[in-house]
């Protein structure tokens, strides 16, 4: 399965998370300090900037002399993972005051967007030189942009699985950790 199809099986599990109520109100602060909702939102905000990013990066006036990712970049790119409690997301991905089902599904539909806009572009996505600087992890190409995509979505889908399971909560049943392999 390539990152992309991925990321969209990530969006499908995303969607059915949003649908109860329950599910979506579920917090332990032992596993999070934010709710399903909240997770959920972030993941909606964050997929919409690397969307951006991911789009941005293939231009051709992006492309400039580079050290790529750091070594954290590196490390979470080649892994697969992003190790729990290591960095804080920027402030613009945090879930703004109490998430609502709607808002949480209005953002993810806005950020899906920009996601399907790059199905079918693989080839490009690989060969793209563009660079756009990630915060903390060094500069990415649209390539490593999609792969974090899939890695940092799967880090917060198992973070709401946890959750479910510490509240007892039940798991929709369209919802699986999709794995950013």
């Amino acid at each position: 399965m390539t990152d992309l199809e991925t990321i969209e099986r990530q969006f499908d599990a995303s969607f059915s998370l949003i649908e109860s109520d329950d599910t979506f109100s579920a917090r332990d602060r032992s596993v999070s300090s934010w709710s399903v909702g909240d997770q959920l939102a972030h993941i909606a905000l964050a997929l919409d900037a690397m969307g951006r990013s991911a789009r941005k990066a293939l231009r051709p006036e992006t492309a400039t002399d580079s050290n790529g990712p750091n070594k954290m970049g590196m490390f979470i790119l080649k892994n697969g993972r992003i190790p729990r409690g290591r960095a804080q997301a920027p402030e613009f991905v945090h879930p703004k005051g109490v998430s609502s089902q709607e808002g949480v599904k209005a953002d993810l539909d806005q950020a899906h967007v920009y996601w399907e806009e790059l199905e079918g572009r693989e080839a490009e996505i690989e060969s793209a030189k563009g660079i756009v600087p990630h915060h903390l992890l060094g500069d990415f190409t649209a390539i490593n942009w999609t792969r974090f995509a899939c890695v940092h979505t799967e880090h917060h889908l198992k973070i709401i699985l946890e959750i479910l399971d510490a509240t007892g909560t039940p798991v929709p049943e369209r919802v699986e950790i999709i794995k950013a392999d």
